[in-house]
């Protein structure tokens, strides 16, 4: 549900730690159609846990947080 700009969405864990950077840009410069995909894999390259986890998506000056839970 992302808008069709570039945008860029932070992974943080509850209590700050960044976990993960993702973009929407695909080859060319092109949105992914409101897409953004993740592997589950942190930024230092392990498996993330169980857990709450909280995101930031940054669109054209524009800003958003939110939480979501990955359950194992």
């Amino acid at each position: 549900g992302l808008p069709n700009e570039k945008c860029k969405v932070k992974i943080y864990t509850l209590s700050g730690d960044l976990v993960q950077t993702l973009d929407n840009e695909g080859e060319g410069g092109r949105s992914r159609n409101g897409a953004v995909f993740w592997n589950m894999i942190t930024r230092n390259g392990q498996d993330v846990v169980s857990g709450v986890y909280l995101y930031l998506v940054e669109c054209g000056g524009k800003s958003k947080v939110g939480r979501f839970v990955v359950v194992r």
